[in-house]
């Protein structure tokens, strides 16, 4: 396999810097990366393996390992550690008959910097134990044996099972960035060379919107509109794949499951959490579009008026009371401006607040259009159900009013 496979799937120069962060972090500390299903880390940490075995490694040694289903205890731990050093050094120091910590201290004996990947951390029964088996490892020589732990955002959301005196209370957390328009963009181009897909490039801002920048979702998407030469996604076509509705109920029963979503509804207690993930943007609206199309009775999860200033509030619920009707500009005017409508009347703001309102809509499938010289009209996508639609705009009308 080429050297740097992996480090395709991750084109552009914020991508590398990202990476050579991680691999800077590591030569002195142990790095814990965290993200939620589908945001590439499997895939990342390829690449930092990549990277890390490119670079001059004469007393470093770099092992990686994935936690598998049956492997969930300690000793197997233990033994997928010393298993991986022995595949490594071909037994050149006579360790056939060592545990794992001696295994570990006579490599630190000869001089050896020994760096340890380890995916899927959460698997592990007994988290505080484990914890504390690989902090006596560190514990040998925190400047020769390090580690690249990936662990399940249970590690944020849940950290009760985590809580020991060990490395994943301290070591340095990093959130996996989701995937940028552009590197999207960059990613398609890859899938072409890699994978043979071929996915016209005005689709790019699509797949980033629909996906929200998360590379699992991005590349089903892709996959999608490549078998079926598309020059336009329809969403309605793409929900209806199994692919793609088995990873967005996924996502769905993971929210549920760790805590960010209950009974239907985003916990916004949890915001920070949700905008590192990338769920939510700083608006607190969903980065995933396709995610609200796919569970109409989710988008209420979002508390869209929650979102909106009192004016954009007054003008949606204005629009969807009429909809599809031609509202006029006095008529906007009324809803932003009320009884001062008269003396505060100004297109520019009008067109400033449709403008504002429009982004924050678009990504549950409405839109406000202009028809020249006569008004605007609230639009639906022709895409989303219409049983959806009507429940959208239903709890439009009658959420209560905006403070």
């Amino acid at each position: 396999m080429n050297n740097d496979f992996y480090s395709k799937f991750f084109p552009g120069i914020a991508w590398r810097k990202y990476t050579k962060k991680i691999c800077t972090l590591l030569t002195k500390e142990t790095v814990l990366i965290t993200a939620l299903p589908d945001a590439g880390i499997s895939f990342f940490l390829k690449n930092v393996e990549e990277y890390y075995k490119n670079r001059d490694m004469d007393k470093n040694l770099l092992i990686t390992l994935e936690i598998l289903p049956g492997q969930e205890e300690i000793f197997h731990l233990a033994q997928l550690i010393k298993e991986q050093i022995n595949i490594l050094l071909s037994f050149p120091l006579n360790i056939a008959d060592l545990s794992c910590t001696d295994t570990v201290k006579k490599l630190v004996q000869e001089k050896k910097e020994l760096v340890i990947i380890i995916n899927r951390f959460e698997r592990l029964q007994g988290k505080k134990e484990a914890q504390a088996f690989l902090n006596s490892l560190r514990a040998i020589n925190p400047a020769k044996v390090r580690f690249l732990i990936s662990c399940y955002i249970t590690c944020q959301t849940q950290p009760q099972d985590y809580k020991a005196a060990g490395m994943l209370t301290t070591a340095n957390v990093e959130f996996l960035p989701t995937f940028k328009q552009q590197e999207i963009s960059l990613l398609l181009d890859v899938y072409k060379k890699v994978y043979g897909w071929d996915v016209q490039e005005e689709l790019s801002n699509d797949i980033y919107k629909l996906s929200g920048g998360f590379p699992g979702i991005a590349k089903y998407i892709a996959k999608f509109a490549s078998d079926n030469k598309l020059s336009k996604i329809s969403t309605k076509k793409l929900l209806s794949q199994p692919s793609i509705a088995f990873k967005l109920e996924n996502l769905l029963q993971t929210l549920e499951a760790i805590g960010l979503m209950k009974a239907g509804e985003v916990d916004f207690s949890k915001k920070d959490l949700l905008q590192k993930l990338g769920l939510v943007d700083t608006n607190d609206l969903p980065k995933i579009g396709i995610l609200p199309k796919y569970k109409p009775d989710k988008i209420k999860s979002v508390n869209l008026a929650k979102h909106l200033s009192a004016q954009e509030f007054e003008l949606l619920r204005l629009f969807a009371n009429n909809n599809e009707e031609i509202i006029t500009l006095d008529q906007v005017a009324d809803a932003i401006w009320k009884e001062h409508s008269t003396q505060k009347f100004s297109l520019w703001s009008i067109y400033k607040v449709i403008s504002n309102l429009n982004k924050k809509i678009k990504r549950y499938g409405l839109e406000i259009e202009n028809f020249k010289g006569r008004g605007y009209a609230l639009t639906t996508d022709p895409n989303l159900d219409p049983a959806q639609a009507k429940s959208l705009l239903e709890s439009i009308r009658t959420e209560g009013k905006k403070n």
